[in-house]
């Protein structure tokens, strides 16, 4: 088990979950047409000009685990489909003619709090990708196995 990549993964994960939280708040406010059909999978931050409204994304994290005994997290991306909802807007460009727009359904709350988590795991797996690196300096230091260490 290599703690670094474990760390490392987590760290990915993280940012990713940032991203998609980042993501989810900057379109909050999208409106378009009525169809609320979720269209494919977006990149991370991007809108449509198709008309089709913002879907909200969420990011699925999972645990894995290698051949060798590596083990980590990853995190997949997905378009939340029932993250849409209509709203009365006969103003909006995309209006159905009843006036209705679809927007996305974002919980700025629960948006906020997954950043914060997000940020907290980050920065917990920072921590343990130093501490990782300082057991080894102190190691190889003690051991007399390093010739020049250089410190951080």
């Amino acid at each position: 088990m290599d703690v670094a990549s474990i760390a490392r993964s987590g760290m990915a994960a993280a940012s990713a979950q940032l991203s998609v939280v980042a993501s989810n708040l900057a379109n909050q406010q999208s409106r378009a047409g009525p169809d609320p059909a979720p269209p494919a999978i977006p990149a991370v931050g991007a809108t449509s000009s198709s008309g089709a409204p913002y879907v909200p994304l969420r990011a699925m994290q999972t645990s894995v685990s290698g051949p060798s005994g590596a083990a980590g997290t990853q995190v997949s991306v997905e378009p939340d489909p029932g993250a849409v909802t209509q709203e009365y807007d006969p103003e909006a460009p995309y209006a159905d003619p009843h006036g209705y727009a679809a927007v996305p359904d974002v919980d700025v709350l629960k948006e906020t709090v997954d950043g914060i988590m997000a940020t907290f795991a980050f920065d917990a797996n920072l921590a343990v990708l130093a501490t990782a690196d300082e057991m080894t300096r102190t190691f190889l230091r003690e051991t007399g196995r390093a010739t020049s260490i250089q410190e951080p």
